[in-house]
């Protein structure tokens, strides 16, 4: 049984995730539109030397590709069931938000828990390095373009 706690804990988890996954699928649609463009977040300070290791690690930036690729299918999903109920206009941080109606909490739930499986254990990414990525790819013009690379190699 997951106590009050844990619970809480992982809500709180799951809406950063959330809130990470929004800034890379924008950032994604960014790459596919061939522009560095998404909001800004403070995701925290990167290492001297870090951003060359990711450049260097090919199969990360896999990982991170098809992770972001199949979070934005699922937000894409989830988008299509909470724009009727939220009247046709749903806001970027819908999920963000306090005092949904019940059935799109659930949804926000739904698309936090998958979004938090795809990223951490289908493809093994911790939130950091999910976060790291999403941030560098927004500064670093090659790692934006072996990103892209990859997710165009991924639609086949």
């Amino acid at each position: 049984m997951m106590t009050l706690s844990r619970c809480a804990s992982q809500r709180s988890l799951y809406r950063r995730l959330a809130q990470s996954l929004l800034v890379g699928s924008l950032s994604t649609m960014g790459l596919w539109a061939g522009l560095a463009a998404g909001p800004t977040l403070n995701l925290g300070r990167l290492e001297i030397g870090q951003s060359a290791a990711y450049a260097q690690d090919s199969s990360l930036i896999s990982r991170y590709a098809r992770a972001v690729w199949e979070v934005e299918k699922k937000r894409s999903y989830y988008y299509q069931m909470v724009k009727p109920l939220m009247g046709g206009s749903v806001p970027d941080d819908v999920c963000s938000r306090r005092g949904l109606p019940g059935q799109v909490q659930e949804i926000c739930n739904k698309f936090n828990a998958d979004s938090a499986d795809i990223v951490n254990e289908k493809y093994r990414l911790t939130n950091e390095q999910f976060n790291d990525l999403t941030r560098r790819q927004r500064e670093d013009p090659a790692l934006r373009d072996r990103i892209r690379q990859e997710l165009l190699r991924i639609q086949g």
